[in-house]
């Protein structure tokens, strides 16, 4: 796992991404189920990626030991897909965490429960295409993967 902001990943140069931000591993099953939606239809797509983003805001959390604790653990994450040539569900995945405070990422991504996990889809330019947050529901996966397809026409 890296320690990262999530403009950074974002401004990164694919094809298209799912960012998936959670903030207590309560969301964990969320965005692993949005993970595995969007990398069964994409899974022979060059070019796109998956990024699990964990954001950390509690100071204690923040402290070098317990710090330590969930680096460790997204790297085993990170390992675990670079033991399958860095794919996770098909796809490259990278695991990010952001320590501190995250108003400024909430409020840019409208995130207003900490409780849930959100999927973002991002276009080569960064900007967010698609938005959602809990269990993923099968009108809400076809329409990212609606909205994954039309980013892909749009770059041919």
């Amino acid at each position: 796992g890296n320690a990262d902001s999530l403009p950074t990943i974002m401004a990164d140069d694919r094809r298209g991404s799912l960012i998936t931000c959670s903030f207590s591993s309560n969301a964990q099953p969320m965005v692993d189920a949005w993970t595995q939606a969007f990398a069964e239809t994409f899974k022979n797509d060059e070019g796109l990626h998956i990024y699990q983003m964990s954001l950390v805001e509690s100071r204690m959390m923040s402290l070098p030991g317990f710090r330590h604790i969930l680096l460790s653990g997204g790297r085993a994450l990170q390992a675990k897909a670079t033991a399958d040539n860095g794919i996770a569900h098909g796809l490259p995945l990278a695991v990010h965490f952001h320590f501190g405070d995250t108003y400024a990422i909430r409020k840019a991504l409208n995130i207003t429960n900490r409780l849930t996990g959100y999927a973002f889809l991002v276009d080569t330019f960064g900007r967010v295409r698609f938005a959602a947050c809990g269990m993923p529901e099968d009108n809400e996966v076809r329409a990212m993967v609606d909205c994954m397809r039309t980013i892909l026409a749009e770059r041919k």
